[in-house]
């Protein structure tokens, strides 16, 4: 199976890639037992979304100004990376970059 990490609204951080919709919003199977890394995705997946003001169904990036968050989401970003390669070399996890870097 192939998972993602990828930070999209309304998503969750960590997805099968072949997810329904509906499917793609909780933590995958194989990281359940690590709730330290469950917990770093949750907060991680929060503080992405507090980026983005919403209007009527319209996203809008508002992190430039916030960018004592946007650092936090890129730290917390990297520190999920590092944890995924190191912990789960045997799982096929797709790594999308942070996006304003």
């Amino acid at each position: 199976m192939t998972y993602e990490f990828c930070l999209e609204y309304g998503t969750y951080p960590l997805k099968n890639v072949l997810a329904n919709l509906d499917e793609g919003n909780e933590a995958p199977d194989f990281i359940k037992e690590n709730t330290d890394l469950v917990e770093k995705l949750d907060r991680l997946n929060d503080h992405f979304h507090q980026l983005f003001l919403v209007i009527e169904s319209q996203f809008f990036f508002v992190g430039h100004d916030k960018p004592e968050l946007l650092e936090l989401v890129k730290k917390e970003h990297s520190e999920i990376v590092t944890i995924l390669e190191k912990d789960y070399p045997n799982e096929t996890i797709k790594i999308e970059r942070f996006y304003w870097e």
